[in-house]
């Protein structure tokens, strides 16, 4: 009987403390200008963050689900300079207007972290080890983010706040994967955007920049071949795995799910509008360039390219001296990606601005 009581106060404290840290967690999202939500999924909980703290108000908004790129990263972090949103690079209260935008949690990634316990790369890790929580490590594939999506963009259609009639995803990174897959998926996403992507994947990319060294003489021919036939083989063997998930080390999971479903196999399958934004000195510009012809020579025609002039995959414009530092273009970039959701129909700023800087 005593065991018992133990059991049941162990229990209750515990629940205690689970409700402290969630109920912390909830006034620190809205302390933000975000209302925090916990939703059932298979057998654990998804927890994600909507723009407002007052989602009632009238009008109805539309939804913009913002897929992350990778790394267990927290969406909120916190320390002495005090908490801080960092789930998106972008200025997101300037649309909070016109859109509901919505961001999940990562599996396994407490929502709110201590800047002090991340790591270089701002990584949430395992107390005493170099990696991020397990339980990230086994869900971080396309095939998780996508289902895990939907149950969100499912769970606000029955929302009174939101005007379903508009519902877009945004892709930054490797998000680009899990929104493109979104849009082919659901029915109900009315629009796709991504930036800073490599929807090829990351092998194809390698191939792609082994062939470019020996062409800069950075490379021996022979040496290029070499390397460039180990990533066939590394590819093929990724490729022959009859369950992605069963690969030695969860770490790996990721990589084979990005191998094995790029964004690039989608794209021709995406019938909404879509508008995709990079930099022309990013490392996939390359492959972005010819998204255009093969879109005309498949007849589709809902496709926007903005390339950004010298533009990195950060939107950085480097500096031409050590003197001259970086200049970030993000926010423009952005801005041209809100005024494209929304129908504008007028050459976008940023153009303008790099190739101003570009010719100066």
């Amino acid at each position: 009987m005593l065991f018992v009581r133990l059991l049941l106060l162990g229990g209750l404290v515990l629940g205690a403390f689970t409700s402290r840290g969630q109920q912390h967690d909830t006034a620190l999202a809205r302390e933000l200008g975000f209302t925090l939500f916990r939703i059932p999924f298979q057998d654990s909980t998804l927890t994600f963050l909507v723009s407002g703290v007052d989602l009632a108000q009238k009008p109805r908004k539309p939804v913009v689900l913002l897929c992350q790129g990778g790394g267990a990263r927290p969406l909120i972090t916190t320390g002495n300079s005090g908490a801080a949103f960092v789930g998106w690079p972008f200025d997101l209260k300037a649309y909070q207007g016109r859109y509901h935008f919505v961001i999940l949690a990562r599996p396994g990634v407490p929502l709110v972290a201590e800047r002090r316990r991340l790591s270089q790369e701002q990584e949430y890790l395992e107390t005493g080890s170099d990696t991020p929580p397990t339980t990230y490590l086994e869900n971080d594939t396309r095939g998780y983010h996508v289902q895990a999506a939907r149950q969100v963009l499912r769970f606000l259609r029955r929302q009174s706040w939101v005007d379903d009639r508009l519902m877009a995803v945004v892709g930054g990174g490797q998000g680009c994967h899990v929104a493109t897959r979104l849009a082919t998926a659901d029915r109900h996403v009315t629009h796709l955007a991504f930036y800073g992507a490599i929807p090829s994947g990351p092998l194809p990319q390698l191939v792609h920049d082994l062939r470019t060294a020996q062409l800069q003489h950075r490379l021996t021919p022979t040496d290029a071949q070499r390397r460039i036939d180990s990533v066939y083989a590394a590819y093929q063997s990724l490729m022959e795995l009859r369950d992605p998930a069963a690969v030695s080390g969860a770490a790996w999971r990721n990589t084979v799910s990005l191998v094995r479903y790029p964004a690039v196999d989608e794209l021709p399958k995406v019938r909404v509008p879509m508008l995709i934004a990079y930099g022309t000195a990013e490392p996939s510009a390359w492959l972005l360039d010819q998204l255009p012809l093969e879109f005309a020579r498949r007849g589709q025609r809902n496709l926007t390219l903005r390339p950004y002039p010298g533009l990195d995959e950060r939107f950085l414009l480097t500096g031409r001296s050590p003197q001259d530092p970086p200049r970030w273009y993000g926010n423009v970039a952005w801005a041209d990606m809100m005024n494209w959701l929304a129908g504008a129909n007028r050459a976008p700023r940023s153009r303008r601005v790099a190739a101003g800087l570009l010719g100066q």
